[in-house]
């Protein structure tokens, strides 16, 4: 005969409702080559590798000049330039920026 143990069925309902989640949900973005590339850029920023970030992201900016993440890779952009020591670099970079339309 089965015995009926809670821990068991509340791990099935978990794995249950992490299946409905994920197939519900389909991953945000996977297949947009921009997104891949700025997402690429910031982990390199997480990581600690600066320069390699720089690249990334200034190729983002040049691939995807109107990308959703635009705004953002300027930003860490700017922010990598400061840390390399070229603060005028990094306020140039962000004075480049439009103001928005309202």
């Amino acid at each position: 005969m089965l015995t009926f143990r809670p821990s068991f069925a509340r791990r099935v309902v978990a794995a249950l409702l992490l299946t409905a989640c994920a197939v519900a949900m389909p991953p945000a973005q996977a297949a947009d080559p921009s997104h891949q590339q700025f997402l690429f850029a910031y982990k390199l920023v997480q990581r600690g590798e600066d320069k390699l970030a720089a690249e990334a992201f200034d190729e983002y900016l040049t691939n995807y000049a109107s990308g959703e993440n635009r705004g953002d890779a300027i930003y860490y952009r700017a922010m990598l330039a400061r840390r390399a020591g070229q603060p005028q670099d990094a306020l140039d970079r962000l004075e480049a920026v439009p103001a928005p339309k309202l």
